[in-house]
């Protein structure tokens, strides 16, 4: 979960208030707010059952039960449920002129746009998992010297509360619909995300993207769609093969294909010398033995019972029609041999690619 934010040294541009945050949202004019005093940022956002739900009174006095009406917020990245919220104090919020964009140094930015967020001491030089993201939401400004942010926060994998998890890959982030009001002047720069479906291949190069959300309130991932005959998730980072076969068109896991093989063929040809010099006799070994093997194997997270006398790797040709192997390697010899086999779908066992 994103810490406590740390106000950036960089400045909005000063000028009118348009130069900071342009385009009102309304056409029809608006008065200017009152003055109002600002402590460090003293916007803070609560969750409600619903709109019409009564939050829970601040009894020290009426002026710290100050809030708006309850609202809600159906942005793509709130997940399949609308979430409900009010937000302290009210009166200074809603004092404020709602505007589309608004601008950091030179750059314009606007509401939907995805941001980079500046929670300390960093280079110049913009390195994603350096920074905070966030999904601006809606903009206030009082001057330009006060221009606030709605946000609902995006988590890259290693600050989830359950840390980064086997199939999250290395570009990618994960939506939440943890809310916030942050300060402009800690937008660093526009971060390029996008939303991916899972079909093809994901994004990749410098392009940040998001499939998967967070549900704050509940503290729950969302889950994802399972694939392959493990019913596990995809990892971005790993190759997919999508079997041929009309009938089926199962996605299968790049290490599962090779797991088979390899299994198939250590039962096949994992064999014992007797002697021990060249002329021994070789035996392969008993079932039983294969099965008690098997039943280790399933308790060990650091080996499997070919490690070390086969290995596999999956070469998949791009073009049109695509193309693949899998190419396996005996190594129990002091000269390795190497063939090819083709790639069946774990699923229909037909032969793809």
């Amino acid at each position: 979960m994103p810490p406590k934010r740390k106000r950036a040294n960089g400045l909005v541009d000063g000028g009118s208030p348009p130069r900071n945050a342009e385009t009102p949202a309304s056409d029809s004019e608006v008065t200017q707010p009152a003055p109002v005093t600002f402590a460090d940022h003293p916007f803070r956002i609560e969750y409600l059952d619903s709109p019409s739900s009564k939050p829970k009174k601040r009894r020290k006095s009426k002026a710290q039960d100050d809030h708006t009406p309850g609202q809600l917020e159906s942005d793509v990245a709130a997940g399949d449920k609308p979430i409900a919220y009010i937000i302290r104090p009210g009166s200074m919020w809603e004092a404020m002129k709602k505007y589309r964009n608004f601008i950091v140094g030179e750059k314009t930015f606007g509401v939907h746009d995805f941001v980079y967020i500046n929670h300390g001491s960093v280079d110049e030089k913009i390195i994603p998992q350096n920074f905070w993201i966030a999904r601006v939401l809606e903009v206030r400004a009082a001057d330009p010297q006060h221009v606030f942010l709605r946000v609902f926060w995006m988590y890259w994998p290693d600050d989830l509360p359950g840390g980064r998890l086997s199939y999250h890959g290395q570009n990618e982030l994960v939506a939440s619909n943890f809310m916030e009001i942050v300060d402009a002047t800690t937008v660093s720069d526009g971060a390029n995300v996008v939303h991916w479906n899972e079909e093809g291949s994901a994004p990749s190069g410098e392009v940040s993207f998001w499939r998967q959300t967070f549900d704050y309130v509940v503290t729950k991932l969302l889950p994802l769609r399972r694939n392959c005959i493990c019913e596990r998730f995809r990892n971005p980072d790993k190759e997919i093969v999508v079997c041929t076969n009309p009938n089926c068109g199962k996605q299968l896991h790049e290490e599962c294909i090779i797991d088979d093989a390899l299994r198939k063929v250590y039962e096949r040809l994992a064999t014992v010398k007797v002697n021990g010099n060249k002329n021994g006799v070789e035996v392969k070994q008993t079932s039983k033995a294969s099965k008690r093997k098997s039943k280790h194997r399933k308790s060990s997270i650091d080996s499997e019972p070919w490690d070390g006398q086969f290995e596999a790797h999956l070469e998949i040709q791009e073009g049109e029609p695509k193309t693949g192997k899998i190419v396996i390697t005996d190594l129990r010899d002091e000269k390795p041999t190497t063939w090819d086999q083709e790639i069946k779908c774990l699923a229909c066992h037909e032969a793809i690619l």
